[in-house]
């Protein structure tokens, strides 16, 4: 794993021995961390499941926000951090 700053982004780290491997970026102007990963095609379903169930439910966003929030003050959201990962509990 490196730390590193590219094109903008800040505490750029590959985690490839992660069960999907992904990259963990902050992007300090929109004060944003996400982790990108590439095929995995069950998380594109799940993103598309959710996008219909916003579309369709205007009360779905603020609660998944909610949700999200949720785990990420318990550390459940973080597979490697966790024992009691969320989407272990929703397979």
């Amino acid at each position: 794993m490196s730390n590193e700053r590219i094109d903008g982004m800040e505490r750029v780290v590959c985690v490839a021995a992660a069960k999907v491997p992904i990259v963990k970026i902050w992007d300090p102007e929109l004060k944003l961390a996400a982790d990108v990963n590439v095929n995995n095609l069950l998380a594109l379903e799940n993103t598309r499941m959710i996008k219909t169930y916003v579309q369709i439910d205007n009360r779905v966003r603020p609660l998944a926000m909610v949700v999200k929030h949720w785990t990420k003050q318990r550390i459940l959201n973080d597979a490697g951090k966790s024992h009691h990962s969320v989407k272990r509990h929703s397979d």
